[in-house]
């Protein structure tokens, strides 16, 4: 993978107002590279079984590298390879009596990216967008990554970084606050032989924006009330400042059950009106902008059971996403 090289693939956005063919910008923004004419172009774990003028009969071949090694001869005209991988990159000659009679140039080019997708986002209404990218198939160690955002007729490039421990591709564009129209994004995979658009997303500069988690989501019982739990959270990781509000999404259910309920509010908390008495509850919040309907991602389970004699002792029982122990059991949205 590309990441184990410290480089990254090419990853080219294009932001415009008007149509844009796909044809157009393959020839515009991701260019072909240019690749040596007399270069050998294989398929990544092909094999390869090549001569050359002047090379029949007894010969040797070498390469340029030292520290490689061809893993397969025939009878010695021909340069034979098996599986070839990146590391077989290089420039490989004949010799013939102690003579080199011809060089030949082996790169090799990536396999087509198919059914990767761009996930763009940012997560408060002043910050820039956020891209990420997974390949769906190896990169070549020379990829490059780019992140261009084009505002006709005068592109921005940005620069990107490659995750090794999510295998995610990761660049960031330029967004000022309270700009709309339609957004178009490509993704433009380049490197020594090759470029590729692989995946393309449209969509409303509003309907990017995703807002986090709620955070420290609490569950206490409510003094003696056995069908009510108290609910309350933090506001979202970057949601700095009070000139734009949010609206909360309350996901409940009891332990074990398929049935849940959500409530929403545009309070940092909520009093859960039909809890089961003794009974374990999950509970999720997720927040989004008070004026949109594209919700953010779900909090951290967080748990909590009703009112009950045996807690007249501690008043308070709390259960706070992030801390302690958590079900693995998944809250589905409904």
């Amino acid at each position: 993978m590309v990441g184990t090289a410290g480089c990254c693939s090419a990853l080219i956005i294009v932001l415009c107002c008007g149509p844009f063919r796909t044809s157009r910008a393959a020839g515009t923004i991701c260019p072909k590279p240019a690749v040596p004419e007399d270069a050998i172009l294989v398929t990544l774990h092909s094999a390869v079984n090549r001569t050359c003028a002047g090379c029949e009969g007894r010969g040797s071949w070498s390469r340029h590298n030292p520290h490689g090694n061809l893993r397969s001869l025939a009878d010695g005209s021909h340069l034979v390879l098996s599986s070839v991988t990146y590391e077989d990159e290089d420039n490989y000659t004949c010799y013939k009596d102690g003579a080199a009679v011809c060089s030949v140039e082996l790169m090799v080019k990536d396999e087509q990216q198919d059914g990767s997708k761009l996930f763009c986002y940012h997560r408060h209404p002043t910050h820039n967008i956020t891209c990420h990218w997974k390949p769906s198939r190896q990169l070549h160690p020379s990829a490059r990554a780019t992140l261009v955002g084009v505002r006709l007729p005068v592109p921005t490039f940005y620069p990107c970084t490659y995750d090794s421990s999510s295998e995610k591709f990761t660049c960031s564009v330029l967004y000022s606050e309270g700009s709309s129209g339609r957004q178009l994004f490509y993704l433009c995979v380049s490197s020594r032989t090759t470029s590729q658009l692989t995946a393309s997303l449209e969509a409303d500069a509003k309907d990017l924006l995703h807002v986090g988690p709620p955070l420290n989501v609490c569950v206490a019982p409510v003094e003696n009330n056995r069908r009510r739990l108290r609910v309350s959270w933090s506001r979202p990781e970057f949601w700095d400042g009070l000139f734009y509000h949010l609206k909360y999404q309350v996901l409940y259910q009891v332990e074990g059950s398929p049935h849940a309920s959500n409530r929403t509010t545009k309070e940092m908390a909520f009093i859960i009106p039909d809890a089961v008495m003794g009974r374990k509850h999950l509970i999720r919040v997720r927040a989004s902008e008070e004026y949109q309907e594209n919700w953010g991602s779900w909090s951290e389970v967080a748990m909590g059971v009703p009112w009950s004699d045996e807690a007249k002792a501690t008043l308070v029982s709390l259960r706070c996403g992030g801390e302690g122990e958590h079900p693995t059991e998944d809250i589905s949205p409904m």
